[in-house]
């Protein structure tokens, strides 16, 4: 376990020194620019020094305060936290019978979570119910993307694999079933070795892990065998969860409108945060 902690924390430093942050504060990259911290346009760069000496300056522990003191939950030190996994699109049944998760499952396993003392806390999201519309959904912006480049050309939407998007799916966002949209499975052919080692049961290891920058050139490749398969595609959504931070590579390499669980959590936190002005909008 500590091996893979020491794995962790090393790329985690690699992608700050070498790929960086992006802020859109004018303030905090001002301050953080008279830090000595490397600051390039709004994007931030941090050398391991920089890192490890904020981390020096964070406590050892500290305390999730419930409304039930019982309840409190200490994190860092010598304590264990254990949470549930987050937003399983599947679950299977007593049958070993895989199928899409439902708002039911969702509050029988909440329940389960909060009656077992083996769980601290209860992980946000515990499944992806597929009843129970798509108002968290990547799906969203559909219609959006449908808009913004007009009826002449498609709108290609990616999902880990084909078949689990379903008619149900597209028309609780608002999409016309049959309109200017196509569908791939990034997975579908086998070609994303490092998503199967992380997602596909029977082929992950017992501790599911992934190469980053493999895991990049996989789906940059199979997203841009999808775009090239429809000459007139104008935009694509990518609809898995595990998509957007592979986002801006693909879009380097088709040059579209690309949108994401990303750009939709980006929207929903400019509407709910919204930014000050500094003379230009």
């Amino acid at each position: 376990m500590q091996t893979i902690l020491d794995r962790i924390h090393r790329s985690s430093l690699e992608l700050l020194a070498s790929i960086g942050v992006r802020f859109h504060c004018p303030e905090i990259l001002e301050r953080l620019a008279m830090m000595g911290v490397g600051v390039a346009g709004d994007l931030v760069r941090f050398t391991e020094a920089q890192v490890m000496d904020c981390l020096s300056m964070a406590p050892e522990a500290f305390t999730l305060k419930a409304r039930n003191p019982e309840k409190d939950v200490r994190i860092g030190g010598d304590s264990k936290c254990l949470a549930p996994a987050y937003g399983a699109s599947l679950v299977v049944t007593p049958e070993n019978r895989r199928r899409n998760a439902t708002l039911a499952d969702y509050l029988r396993i909440a329940k389960l979570v909060h009656s077992t003392p083996l769980l601290a806390l209860n992980g946000g999201v515990l499944v992806q119910p597929e009843d129970a519309g798509g108002q968290l959904s990547s799906l969203l912006q559909v219609p959006w993307a449908q808009s913004l480049i007009g009826p002449g050309k498609v709108v290609g939407i990616l999902m880990s694999a084909k078949e689990m998007l379903l008619d149900k799916h597209l028309t609780d966002v608002g999409v016309k079933l049959g309109s200017n949209y196509v569908i791939g499975g990034a997975m579908d052919l086998g070609e994303c070795p490092e998503f199967d080692n992380l997602w596909t049961e029977g082929i992950r290891p017992a501790v599911p892990q992934a190469e980053y920058q493999q895991a990049e050139k996989d789906f940059v490749r199979m997203g841009t065998r999808f775009f090239d398969n429809y000459p007139n595609m104008g935009a694509m959504v990518l609809e898995c969860t595990g998509f957007p931070p592979f986002a801006r590579a693909l879009q380097r390499e088709i040059g579209i409108p690309v949108f994401s669980w990303g750009t939709l959590m980006d929207f929903a936190y400019s509407i709910t945060v919204h930014r000050d002005y500094y003379g230009h909008v």
